[in-house]
């Protein structure tokens, strides 16, 4: 140990520039009055003395007065002193403390001082001296590497709570000092060894914090570093793990919430058992006492605290926010989403599952409020993943089905009405499939809940008699009543559930009623309980069990489940009795009381027939009705009534009743204002509905003459009854009064004419009433010839009713002040219905008698739509309905008229209804009188107004094609005589709405008589462009009308001549047909004047010269006059991109004339002329043409260069240029003919060189997405083009280029957020800053340097993604060029790299000491590492640098490097952790693969993993893995030794299928608890060499007669093996070896194997075998597989597997297609063909006998080839058709066609989803296309051949039935445009066979179809499915 005078401080600063600081550092201290020099010479004091002590013979007590003195500072006592940093400042650094460990006589007591006083040195290290972190790090480092020992020791079962306490805060210090000492502490720290798992138990209830807690906070630590490593590495150890969770918040926050964390890692951290043990935190009862080990403090245990109930309460808060993050956060959590909503036999969230299924029973704990916590979190969680309702209600199931009157019972109750209530059911769409009705009926009614709980659970609930229990039942029956409501809103309005037809849409909601009225009650028994419930009358829930029993049956009426014979027999009397008789039950409040009134009128409103009622029971209901109207009741209530009596009146079988809703609203609102008549009312009504007989002759008498043909009746026989009741009662003022108002509102009413109706009742009243002054008043001001208003202050009329009466008679009328009284009044009876309703009808009434008054009747319709307007959205806009249900309104409605200021007013408001209502029927009805004003006009030859032709379009879009071709005949025949452009503009409109009528099918197609009329006239008019549109879109999707040659010839040439630009319709008939064709070139070549100067017309050029009936004179004649125009206009970039607006295919055309007719010399004069003028500028478009037709290279690349500087350098540069200058590039590195090296240093050495690095790199290098802007990747990839030009003709200049640019990429700001790109934001980016650097480094190698591979590594992911497999190419190409990469061995990658070497701006800051073997492993994700050796990529080499498919798994290549070298004897490796991490799985799998080198690193892998097995003597578990090994070992020589005569194959090559077993094997023998454990067990110890050429235990594990779940498990695993295991010939072999697919096709439609998913998987593996061409063939040849799959379609064992079916049969055609196509391309190559066919003959001997193989070649012997037949030499013709025409033999083709259309009748049935059909209609349409194919090639060559075996052509497969189905079902999937009808209407009445070729055929459907698409402006998604099925339907009509 040093002297002080010696010691110098770590930074290198002398103390007396430190002095200064000193004195400030503490600020207590610097307030008193004490000398600085005093304070400093006692800061160096105390810090001498301390290290002196420690030299001395006492360092222990030294130590004690240092930790005496930092207490103190810390606690900020008067005149203490900093003494740790005076002692850093002194220059020590805490390692003078580490000699004190190792003394050699242990004392406990001593090393915990030493652990006290290195605590607090790194607690300051960490928190604010942390410029001598560092150094804690190398100390904290030491004392992980020689004292662990001492920590361990320290912490026995003998020691105090204080000591251990002390060992446990030091490592808690540690871990503060940083991720790479707590990456040390993790690492070196033995977690499960037995002093620190007894100390973790050690609790104490008064020496707070335990060391228990102590403990935890110690593993909390590690989580508040939030390292990935740290992460990953806890959540894989349990002995780790565990603590963590009692840290809730900090589990929730460092953890759930953290998005460095993936999900899979997340899983693992929160698996089942974890969370079992979280659950029972929902049970904590509080401290307990502490187990008595070793020494136990012996005080008193304090008594517990009172508030324990309160901290059971917030651990109880705590666990459910824990847990809520969890399970209901897709992004953080564990929860997926699920559209499966658990009607499929698997859950994605089975975790969650398993949790709430463990929180089973919690509903009968004793603390309400935990109760509720717990049950909040089974709702949230299930309202996150709906899909787990289903599974768990079922295991309630018991539960809520034992009924009783128990809190636990209610509160369970209680969860299952709040789960179903918080369900989002637009969840049933899935957005991504469109499922069948019946699949979208059951998801539905399983969300909803019934399906799941027990059958008879509702009835059974509700037939017990108490109340409560009946009201609980109810109320969980109403909740789903509710969501079937919302469901049936949600079908019928979200967008979401648009994929359905309207048609659709009904039938799943039919289906899914019926489904759910399987489990609720009949209705019988809920009016059996309904008639029992006055029995309940004075139990506490009465009132509201009926509530809930009267709503039940509301929802029973709306959803037609009360049956016609029980509504006849509805007690309706009695049960509106017993609800009546609840007035006079005081204990139910007035509230509750309107609601069941409300509730029981509703019930019988909603029946579709009234029940019988005697007539003494009528009037009851009358007056029991009318009773409620004298109260001040809820306005539903009074509607409710109004509408019951309404319907009393309708359907008592009285059909000369004849009593509107409007005037009954009359005679009950009038009421609130005269109460007192209630009981006339009642009086008058019943008389009305029972003895209205008397009344009808004077009511025929005295208002029969009012009513005409287009009017309604003024009134029904009420108010006669009314008046007779009156004269019977005698004369009494109210009912006078209430009579008058009512008949003063009923002339206001009026749709027929008022004053007549006034006249009439001023008469007939009787004179008690016509005497009254204010009514007679009233009366006379209607029937006056001079109309004057009278003084109805005393009518007592509702406010609305004045005001419309005063607008009658507008004399001086302040108009604003009458809205703002309209408008309050309207807003304070919004909810009263019957009032507004009247006030509307009295607006219309008003409306009509204004008619001579336009102002008058603009402020009355300004009042009508205040009332109309004010409905809220979802009302369903009823005002808005009837306004357009009113005749009057129909017959104001005319759009054509446009001069009437009211009119236009009028025709708004019932437009901008029509918009909202959205009712087919009335817009229908609208369309038709706007399609009747128009003929009107046209016919009367009146002028027409001027129109918006958009808005008119949409007008009339309902109407129909019969409708319309009057309209255009009238519109032709009116324009003969006189041209119009009004009249054109019609046209075109009815012309566009013909387009799109064709478009619902061929029945609406325009007839050509009408449409050639229309043709004529476009004709005779000069092609006008008004009707261009018109004619275009009737043209265009009528491609039959083109058959008139003539007529098209003229409009063609009418076109031509036109200066408007035609070009769409131009190229439409051009490419339609080849005479159209013909006269576009005659007409060319006799108009050459039009073609001199450049116009529309060369835009049709590049189309008619594709057709085969082109003249080249055309483009000769085209090139004389336009190509000197040309250069001119290329060279001028303005002039240039102004034509090219006008003509925006003018690029088109250059394409075309260019390559044709330009010559070398014109093309380089052209680039010189844009050279010469670069500071203009220009387009790439100007010079690409000319610059690809030419020589001139080096001006081609100096051009692109000079436009992609100026398109960079603008502020928008165009994207699409961007890409054409990519391939521009592109293009030139291709041209080997060019002089390279010459062309790269034109580049190097150009003026612009330098802008173009500039502009590029800092357009390529911003870090935005994709959806940001797709720029930046577009930049770097056409910078990487040019280096690869650069790259082929390399020079000096290059080179030294290439370094600069290099610089410039590594210094640029954004790079490391690129290259980093942590949450994998800017992939695309990423991958083109990778392309580019590598291309720089083939270009200049000297740019790899060792300093950047820190930065590849910490960018690497070790996955198959593309930019991890770049990254891995440029570590090679490092390596290959001399940086010596083993320094950095063993690699880490990722954060950790970045973190380990402080990588900072794209360089490493530090390079720390080299990484550990258990950091490596840390890093790897076990269940990643076992999917990758599960699909282990075979075809993968070593040291291939070619980027392979895409995948999320490991890259072998890197991975399987990393574990060979940490293997290695330099390494001490826990065994048991290595093979805890699934890496022995990897290097098993590696022994299957192709590569040598491959399989060489995974030999040396086992081999080095033996070794450390031999020297692991503690790990009990070594025996069996070194076994294991050996196992492999011993087989594979003896294999080998046998199969090539004791010949060495180095290295051994194990079929895939044994290569996966033993991966498999290794996963499952390193957990006990697996079920397979045993079984593998036993079958690895009892073998000592395993026999590698069969499959392992085969008919062990398929004949296993265990119990039949072992027994499925062990099937499951074999067969999961052969399916993923398959994919090689040798495979293959292995399976022969065992007859394997004999024993399964035989076992698959057997009995003996009844499960389900057994047979899948049988059906998987032949899947997985057919992707082998070999196989393939085989299986086909000589297995029957063909004949083996239809035979299973016949016998419906598959009926339930249709889409696996698809698949199955996708892939062999797939499988079968390819190897035709390989053997096309390999002409003439004899030795591959033969090698087919060898390979072929090979696996036919393999089966033979024994199976035994042939072990001195890889070919079948002499004896075992089949001896071909001498009876017929002759080979079958397609055998000798020449290899480029090779085909599919015929037979097979003939089976797979048959067995296609049996699987169709399997679909058909099954109603399939759009990926089965979608796939099934591709392979047949592959297959159909094939047969065509070769039946011509096979007739041609028999034509040649006659002495070959002849070919038959079979029957045709592709019926009109089979067809018709297909399209049926097509419908579902693609667009409703008619095009497949169509098509399918020529298949079914051609007779014949089409002599057009089938891919020509399908051509013009597919030209068809895209015109309609076009004219529908609707992008489809699924137009491969549409193209497949116009090919099917073409093939069909060829006979196929």
């Amino acid at each position: 140990m040093q002297s002080p005078e010696k010691r110098k401080n770590p930074s290198d600063v002398e103390d007396d520039e430190n002095e200064p600081e000193m004195e400030t550092e503490n600020p207590e201290t610097c307030e008193q009055n004490v000398p600085n020099a005093g304070v400093k010479k006692r800061k160096r004091d105390l810090a001498w003395s301390f290290m002196e002590g420690l030299a001395g013979p006492e360092p222990f007590e030294a130590l004690k007065r240092f930790i005496d003195a930092a207490e103190a500072f810390k606690a900020k006592e008067h005149g203490a002193v900093d003494i740790v940093k005076d002692f850093f400042q002194n220059g020590g650094t805490g390692r003078e403390l580490l000699p004190l460990l190792d003394l050699p006589k242990f004392k406990t007591n001593e090393v915990t001082i030493v652990f006290n006083c290195l605590e607090i040195l790194f607690q300051r290290m960490a928190s604010d001296l942390t410029e001598y972190r560092d150094v804690g790090a190398n100390i904290a480092s030491s004392i992980l590497k020689s004292n662990m020992d001492t920590i361990y020791r320290t912490m026995l079962p003998s020691s105090t709570a204080t000591q251990i306490k002390s060992a446990l805060r030091l490592l808690t210090t540690m871990v503060t000092l940083g991720h790479l000492t707590a990456r040390a502490v993790i690492t070196r720290v033995d977690f499960a060894h037995e002093n620190l798992v007894e100390a973790s138990q050690r609790k104490s209830l008064h020496d707070l914090p335990d060391v228990r807690s102590t403990f935890v906070m110690f593993i909390t630590s590690f989580l508040l570093e939030e390292d990935s490593m740290l992460l990953r590495t806890i959540s894989e150890n349990p002995a780790i793990l565990w603590p963590v969770f009692f840290h809730l918040q900090t589990l929730r926050d460092k953890v759930v919430m953290n998005p460095m964390l993936s999900k899979t890692l997340k899983f693992h951290i929160f698996k089942s058992s974890h969370l079992v043990q979280l659950m029972r935190l929902f049970h904590w009862i509080g401290p307990q006492k502490p187990k008595r080990i070793g020494k136990v403090d012996t005080a008193e245990e304090p008594p517990l605290d009172e508030a324990l109930e309160e901290d059971k309460v917030m651990i109880a808060e705590l666990l459910q926010s824990l847990l809520l993050s969890l399970t209901t956060s897709h992004k953080y959590g564990i929860a997926f989403p699920d559209y499966n909503l658990g009607v499929g036999s698997n859950t994605k969230n089975n975790l969650i599952l398993e949790m709430l299924q463990n929180l089973f029973d919690f509903w009968a704990g004793f603390s309400p409020r935990i109760v509720e916590i717990q049950s909040q979190l089974v709702v949230k969680t299930i309202e996150k993943c709906p899909d787990l309702l289903d599974c768990y209600f079922r295991s309630i199931a018991l539960e809520i089905d034992h009924i009783r009157m128990s809190v636990p019972w209610q509160k369970l109750s209680s969860v299952v009405k709040q789960i179903i209530e918080v369900q989002n059911l637009t969840m049933v769409f899935n957005p991504k499939e469109k499922h069948t009705v019946a699949q979208q009926a059951l998801r539905a009614a399983t969300l909803v809940g019934p399906l799941s709980l027990p059958r008879n659970f509702f009835t059974k609930g509700l037939l017990i008699e108490h109340s409560g229990i009946r009201m609980i039942v109810g109320e969980i029956l109403q909740v789903i009543f509710t969501k079937i409501n919302e469901f049936q809103n949600i079908l019928m309005k979200n967008p979401k559930a648009n994929m359905y037809s309207e048609t659709e849409k009904k039938e799943i909601f039919l289906a899914f009623k019926k489904k759910i009225s399987w489990q609720v009650p009949k209705t019988s028994k809920l009016i059996i309980i309904c008639r029992e419930m006055p029995t309940f009358k004075n139990q506490v829930w009465y009132g509201k069990c009926w509530l809930v029993l009267l709503d039940l049956l509301v929802n029973y009426a709306k959803f037609g489940w009360i049956p016609e014979e029980e509504q006849f027999n509805f007690p309706a009397a009695e049960m509106v009795e017993a609800v009546m008789e609840c007035d006079n039950d005081f204990s139910i409040n007035e509230e509750l009381l309107q609601n069941l009134k409300l509730a029981i009128f509703t019930l019988i409103s909603s029946l579709s027939h009234l029940p019988k009622m005697r007539e003494d029971q009528i009037n009851l209901l009358v007056f029991q009705l009318s009773s409620c109207l004298k109260k001040d009741i809820k306005p539903e209530l009074r509607l409710c009534v109004g509408s019951l009596l309404l319907k009393l009146a309708n359907e008592l079988e009285l059909p000369h009743l004849h009593l509107s809703s409007t005037e009954l609203y009359i005679w009950t609102s009038t009421l609130e204002r005269h109460s007192e008549a209630t009981e006339f009312f009642a009086k008058a009504f019943s008389s009305f509905l029972t003895s209205s007989d008397p009344y009808d002759q004077e009511y025929e008498y005295r208002f029969s003459a009012l009513k005409t043909e287009k009017q309604e009746q003024p009134c029904s026989q009420l108010i006669l009854t009314a008046w007779n009741c009156m004269k019977q009662s005698g004369y009494h003022e109210p009912i006078s009064a209430y009579i008058a108002a009512v008949m003063c509102d009923l002339i206001l009413s009026q749709k027929g004419d008022p004053k007549a109706f006034a006249n009439v009742l001023s008469k007939a009243a009787p004179r008690s009433l016509s005497s009254r002054s204010a009514l007679a008043s009233f009366l006379k001001s209607w029937t006056k010839k001079k109309a004057e208003p009278a003084d109805i202050s005393t009518v007592g009329l509702d406010p609305t009713s004045v005001i419309l009466y005063n607008c009658c008679f507008p004399n001086e009328l302040d108009w604003t002040k009458l809205k703002t009284e309209w408008e309050s009044e309207i807003a304070a009876k919004r909810n009263r219905l019957d009032i507004v309703e009247v006030a509307f009808y009295q607006c219309l009434t008003c409306l009509s008698l204004s008619a001579t008054r336009k102002s008058a009747q603009l402020n009355i319709l300004s009042l009508l739509r205040i009332l109309v307007d004010g409905e809220v959205d979802g009302s369903g806009y009823p005002f808005r309905v009837k306004l357009l249900e009113d005749p009057r309104t129909l017959q104001w409605f005319d759009l054509m008229n446009t001069r009437d200021s009211y009119i236009v007013e009028f025709n708004s408001l019932v437009q901008d209804s029509l918009k909202l209502v959205q009712d087919h029927r009335l817009d229908q009805l609208y369309q038709r009188k706007l399609n009747d004003s128009i003929a009107s006009v046209i016919q009367g030859e009146g002028s027409l107004e001027e129109i918006d032709e958009d808005r008119l379009l949409l007008s009339l879009s309902e109407l129909k094609i019969n409708e319309i071709e009057p309209q255009i005949q009238s519109l032709v025949h009116r324009l003969t005589s006189s041209a119009d452009d009004v009249c054109l503009r019609y046209l075109n409109v009815f012309l566009q709405l013909a387009g799109r009528l064709r478009l619902e099918g061929v029945m609406q197609r325009i007839s050509w008589s009408v449409f050639s009329q229309a043709l004529k006239l476009f004709v005779s008019f000069e092609a006008t462009p008004i009707l261009k549109k018109g004619i275009y879109d009737v043209v265009s999707v009528c491609p039959e009308f083109l058959d008139a040659i003539d007529d098209f010839t003229a409009v063609l040439n009418a076109c031509l001549k036109s200066k408007w630009d035609y070009t769409s319709f131009c190229h439409l008939l051009v490419t339609s047909s080849s005479q159209l064709c013909t006269a576009f070139g005659q007409w060319c070549l006799g108009h050459k004047k039009r073609l001199k100067d450049i116009n529309w017309r060369l835009q049709i050029v590049p189309a008619y010269l594709a057709n085969a009936a082109a003249d080249d004179k055309v483009l000769d004649t085209i090139h004389r006059y336009i190509s000197p125009a040309l250069k001119q206009l290329l060279v001028n970039r303005s002039d240039f991109l102004k034509v090219c607006e006008e003509t925006p295919k003018l690029t088109e055309f250059l394409g075309v004339l260019i390559p044709k007719r330009w010559t070398v010399e014109d093309c380089h004069e052209l680039a010189t002329q844009l050279l010469s003028c670069s500071k203009k500028g220009f387009s790439c478009s100007q010079f690409v043409e000319a610059g690809r037709h030419g020589t001139h290279y080096d001006l081609h690349a100096k051009l692109c260069l000079h436009a992609t500087v100026r398109q960079f350098k603008s502020e928008n540069p165009e994207p699409r240029e961007v890409e054409q200058l990519t391939q521009e590039f592109d293009w030139l590195a291709k041209q080997t003919q060019a002089d390279l090296p010459t062309l790269a240093k034109s580049i190097v050495e150009d003026d612009v060189w330098s802008k173009f690095l500039k502009y590029t790199l800092r357009i390529g290098l911003r870090a935005l997405t994709v959806s940001e802007s797709p720029l930046p990747p577009l930049a770097l990839g056409l910078m990487t083009n040019v280096w690869h030009l650069l790259l082929a003709g390399q020079g000096v200049e290059v080179a030294t280029a290439s370094l600069k640019v290099h610089e410039m990429i590594i210094s640029h700001s954004e790079f490391m957020t690129v290259i980093m790109d942590e949450r994998e934001t800017y992939t695309e980016q990423k991958k083109a800053v990778l392309q580019l650097l590598a291309v720089l480094i083939q270009v200049n190698p000297k740019i790899c340097q060792g300093s950047q591979v820190p930065l590849l590594l910490s960018s690497y992911h070790a996955t198959r993604s593309t930019s991890d497999q770049l990254i891995l190419g440029l570590l090679r190409t490092y390596e290959k060029n001399g940086v010596v990469l083993s320094t950095f061995k063993p690699y880490l990658w990722g954060p950790a790299a970045a973190a380990h070497y402080s990588i900072q701006r794209g360089v490493a800051t530090r390079i720390a000491k080299l990484p550990e073997a258990a950091e490596v492993l840390t890093l790897l994700n076990s269940k990643k590492l076992l999917q990758t050796a599960y699909n282990f990529p075979i075809e993968l080499r070593l040291n291939g640098m070619e980027i392979t498919r895409e995948s999320e798994d490991y890259d072998p290549r890197f991975t399987l490097l990393s574990l060979v070298h940490i293997l290695s004897s330099q390494y001490d490796i826990q065994c048991g952790r290595f093979s805890q991490s699934g890496a022995i799985s990897l290097l098993f799998a590696t022994l299957s693969s192709p590569c040598s080198d491959m399989r060489s690193l995974g030999w040396l892998g086992l081999r080095r993993l033996y070794d450390q097995l031999q020297s692991s003597t503690a790990w009990p578990e070594r025996c069996l893995w070194i076994h294991l090994i050996n196992c492999v070992r011993y087989g594979s020589a003896d294999y080998f030794r046998e199969r090539f005569n004791g010949a060495r194959q180095v290295p051994p090559k194990l079929p895939n299928i044994i290569a996966l077993f033993l991966a498999k094997a290794a996963a499952i023998i390193r957990d006990p608890s697996h079920p397979m454990y045993r079984s593998i067990n036993n079958f690895l110890l009892v073998k000592s060499a395993m026999d590698v050429t069969q499959v392992p235990e085969f008919f062990v594990m398929l004949h296993n007669t265990e119990l039949p779940e072992q027994r499925a498990i062990q099937r499951n695993f074999l067969f999961n093996l052969l399916r993923d295991g398959i994919k090689s010939r040798q495979d293959y072999l292995v399976c022969a070896r065992r007859r394997v697919f004999r024993i399964l096709l035989s076992l698959q439609p057997s009995k003996l194997l009844t499960d389900a998913s057994e047979k899948r998987l049988i059906l998987e593996i032949v899947q997985s075998s057919l992707q082998n061409s070999i196989i393939a063939y085989d299986l086909i040849q000589h297995r029957g597989l063909i004949m083996w799959l239809d035979s299973l379609l016949l016998a419906d064992t598959v009926v339930d597997e249709p889409a696996l079916m698809v698949s199955v049969v996708a892939t062999m055609w797939d499988t079968l297609y390819s190897h035709m196509q390989k053997k096309r391309t390999l002409k003439d190559d004899k030795e591959a063909n033969a090698k087919l066919e060898d390979e072929v003959a090979m696996m036919e001997a393999e089966d033979e006998g024994d199976g035994k193989r042939n072990s001195t070649s890889g070919k079948p012997t002499g004896g075992n080839k089949t001896q071909p037949a001498k009876a017929n030499s002759r080979k079958p013709i397609w055998d000798q058709l020449p290899m480029q025409h090779h085909v599919i033999p015929p037979w097979i083709m003939c089976e797979l066609m048959q067995l296609l259309v049996s699987l169709w009748h399997v679909i058909y049935k099954a109603e399939p989803n759009f990926d089965t059909f979608n796939k099934y209609v591709r392979v047949l349409c592959a297959a159909g296309s094939h047969v065509h194919e070769s039946r011509k090639l096979i007739h041609a060559a028999q034509e040649k051949d006659t002495k070959a075996v002849r070919f038959v052509t079979p029957p045709g497969t592709l019926t009109v039935k089979l067809m018709r189905q297909i399209v049926e079902v097509s419908s579902r999937f693609v667009s409703k445009l008619p095009d497949l009808k169509d098509h399918l209407a020529v298949v079914e009445s051609s007779k014949t066979q089409s002599s057009v070729d089938a891919v020509e055929l399908n051509r013009n459907w597919e030209r068809r179809h895209s015109y309609m698409r076009d004219l529908m402006n609707h992008e489809e998604l699924n137009t491969s499915t549409r193209c497949d099925v116009h090919m099917l339907l073409s093939l069909a009509e060829c006979g196929i």
